[in-house]
């Protein structure tokens, strides 16, 4: 089985329960009031990971068309998380 570890050592069961553990204050990075994250995997961040790997980790080459808007997506979706990180970091209430 696969554990999820985070810096202080804490251990998830599945990268799930960690990424479920950036839904809560202090370090709340997916904002579950604002679909971003759901309990069913509906959420925005599970439908963007599901997008990006609509064939399966390593289905071949995608088009031209389709890797420059999953590009997109990656570039504004990580710009807008590493602005929440930086800003829980300004902060000084990063806790992990």
């Amino acid at each position: 089985m696969n554990h999820s570890t985070d810096l202080n050592g804490k251990v998830f069961d599945s990268s799930n329960n960690a990424k479920q553990a950036l839904t809560q204050e202090p370090n709340k990075l997916f904002y579950p009031e604002f679909n971003e994250w759901k309990d069913g995997g509906k959420g925005f961040f599970q439908g963007f990971w599901e997008r990006l790997h609509a064939e399966g980790s390593h289905p071949g080459l995608s088009n031209e068309d389709d890797a420059n808007f999953r590009l997109n997506l990656v570039q504004i979706t990580t710009l807008e998380v590493l602005n929440r990180y930086d800003k829980i970091k300004a902060a000084d209430t990063l806790v992990f």
